[in-house]
This record gives structure tokens, C-alpha cells and sequence, in this order.
């Protein structure tokens, strides 16, 4: 190799490494900058914003509390002729598996993964309502008589469908996608709370040393 050469490598590559470095510095400007001010930051940069939360988004947060338990949210399907005949899927660790699998380029799962979470949180939230309310008035009662009574409650008052209308829409996509058919069957959606040891359910539970189901509806036809 001439010296000319040789001179022109060590520039060239002294050039690439400072490049790397400053998109390196500049990739966890942003980062930082959308976990701690992410408003401000998404203003002044909107098309680099833009950019990065569709190729690098970062999903952790700093200070996170400790997880205890993971969820479920079990879509079970039956045969109305022969209940025994029955079919159980996890839609979380389905949607899971489809981010993973279209990952990088998952936005539409990873939608649907934070429209899945808030509609899980809505029937939690109107669960604990209905649970408070049953206890003020039927005090002294086991969990389970207050988890049947406010699943009742939750999955038959027309007030509280748009979360599990939402959720029922992610079952129908999940059946779609493995061309599952759903002639003479029965559907039943139900949350489960799986605890992670050392952590145990708050409340007794019939199904398990680890595990507490939260919401439970009835079966229904499609």
C-alpha cells in the first residue's frame, strides 16, 4: 500500500468513528430526552422524533416499580354441542409473539399491544368499583361470591362493553390470523394474574398458589 493510501485509510476511518460516535451521542440525547421531557423534546424535533419512535423506540423507564405478577387474558373457545371440546389462548403472549416476530418493523403490534393493556386496565378498574360497592353492601362474603357477582355485573352492564368489545374485536383478529373456525362455538374471555415468587395473590384463590383470576366473564355466542 503507498503512504498516500495508507494516510487516507487513517482519515477516513478517524471520520467514521467520530460519525459513529456522535449518532451514538445523539441516539441517547433523544432517549433520554423523550423519557424525561418527552413533550418539550417531541416539539422541537418533531420529524427526528418521528424517526426515532418508529425505528429506535426504547420502551423501559427509569425507577420502574418491582413487577409481581404477569397477566393473562385467556380467550376460550368451546363447542356449544360439546363443551368438553375446548381451546384456550393467552391473547398477551400471543400479541408477545407477534411483536417478535414482525420485530423491528412491529408498529401495528406494538399498537395493539398498548390498546390490549388499557382496555385490560378499564375491566380492572371497573372490576375493583363493582367489588368495593358489593362489599359495602354484602359485607363478609368470600372473594369468590365478590368475583362472580362483580363479573356479573361488569360483563353484563352495556355501560362498561367498550373494553370488552375491545378486546372480544383482538380475539376475532387472533382467530382470523390461524383461521380458527367459530361455526356452533361459544367464546369466553377471562384475566389472570400470575404471581411471581416470592409474591402470592392478595386474596384467596381457587386456582392456584400463584395465580388469582381478576375478571371472568359469561359464555357467549359469536
Amino acid at each position: 500500500m503507498k503512504p498516500g493510501e495508507t494516510t487516507s485509510n487513517k482519515i477516513a476511518y478517524k471520520w467514521l468513528s467520530w460519525c459513529i460516535a456522535v449518532i451514538v451521542v445523539y441516539y441517547w440525547l433523544i432517549t433520554f430526552g423523550l423519557v424525561f421531557y418527552s413533550k418539550p423534546v417531541s416539539s422541537i424535533i418533531p420529524h427526528q422524533t418521528f424517526l426515532y419512535r418508529t425505528f429506535c423506540r426504547q420502551n423501559w423507564r427509569l425507577f420502574a416499580i418491582t413487577k409481581v405478577y404477569n397477566r393473562q387474558m385467556n380467550f376460550i373457545i368451546r363447542d356449544r354441542q360439546n363443551p368438553q371440546n375446548a381451546d384456550t389462548t393467552d391473547l398477551v403472549q400471543y400479541l408477545l409473539t407477534e411483536k417478535r416476530k414482525y420485530a423491528p418493523f412491529n408498529n401495528y403490534e406494538d399498537a395493539l399491544d398498548r390498546i390490549l393493556y388499557l382496555e385490560m386496565n378499564g375491566v380492572e378498574v371497573l372490576m375493583n368499583e363493582e367489588k368495593k360497592k358489593l362489599k359495602e353492601r354484602s359485607p363478609g362474603n368470600t372473594s369468590e361470591f365478590y368475583l362472580q357477582q362483580a363479573s356479573r355485573q361488569v360483563d353484563s352492564n352495556t355501560l362498561y362493553h367498550q373494553n370488552i368489545d375491545n378486546i372480544l374485536a383482538y380475539g376475532r383478529y387472533m382467530l382470523q390470523r390461524e383461521k380458527k373456525d367459530t361455526t356452533g362455538k361459544e367464546y369466553q374471555v377471562s384475566i389472570v394474574h400470575k404471581y411471581i415468587s416470592p409474591a402470592v395473590p392478595k386474596e384467596p384463590s381457587t386456582m392456584g398458589a400463584n395465580e388469582q383470576t381478576v375478571f371472568i366473564s359469561s359464555y357467549k355466542p359469536f
